[in-house]
């Protein structure tokens, strides 16, 4: 299971978007 990498992704997509 590679929730922790999709929570990361995830994370890092929204920080994009917000920025």
């Amino acid at each position: 299971s590679s929730m922790g990498s999709a929570l990361y992704f995830l994370g890092e997509y929204a920080n994009m978007i917000l920025m």
